[in-house]
């Protein structure tokens, strides 16, 4: 089934060509996966990503292109938002929410194959991110390469942000989140942050030269 994300995606937009730097394991990951060559492995992808020149630490470039998914799915442009969703995964493959809306407006339109592919994708990345812990805890903690991993699945799990807080524990950076779930009880969830930390490092040593 995995395979079918390479199609997927080309029915809905076309991705746009990224130039591939000699040795960027994302890229040849990324491009592996729209090939369909072999199973996607998210959390390979992911990790690859943290340390590509593709890095977009802070959202420079997605935050404005999911911006404008959100506005068009809302103002009933499914066109333009699956146009948006391709532009976002051609920057960032694992990108929660852009999936997320391509299973919707599939759905919408009655395409249950496409819906399926996408909510697999999800489903997935998810899995990835959690890692088989339950991110209640520092030994259990999720992992995640950008900040708005931790966003996105606060979304999807329907829980509200209360305080965000960065902690380093034993070697590890983590941040730690109090939030609220529907039912109103308040939790904590741990996610280990130690590539973004270190991507983190990077930008301010570059600052510096």
């Amino acid at each position: 089934m995995i395979w079918r994300l390479a199609i997927t995606i080309f029915l809905f937009a076309v991705m746009p060509v990224q130039v591939m730097a000699a040795g960027d394991k994302y890229l040849e990951l990324q491009r592996a996966a729209l090939a369909g060559e072999r199973p996607v492995d998210w959390t390979a992808l992911r990790y690859a990503y943290s340390e590509s020149d593709q890095l977009d630490l802070f959202g420079a470039a997605i935050m404005p292109l999911r911006k404008e998914m959100i506005d068009a799915f809302l103002g009933g442009d499914q066109d333009l938002a699956l146009e948006r969703s391709a532009q976002i995964l051609d920057k960032e493959f694992f990108d929660i929410e852009a999936w997320m809306l391509c299973a919707h407006v599939w759905s919408q339109r009655g395409d249950a194959s496409k819906a399926e592919t996408c909510y697999l994708a999800v489903d997935e990345i998810i899995e990835s991110i959690m890692g088989g812990g339950d991110g209640r805890s520092f030994e259990t903690a999720f992992t995640v390469v950008a900040v708005r991993e931790e966003y996105s699945l606060l979304s999807v799990f329907g829980l509200q942000l209360e305080t965000q807080s960065l902690v380093h524990k034993d070697g590890h950076s983590y941040d730690v989140l109090k939030v609220k779930n529907e039912e109103g009880k308040e939790l904590e969830l741990y996610f280990q942050i130690d590539r973004i930390w270190a991507a983190y490092g990077k930008v301010l040593k570059q600052k510096e030269n």
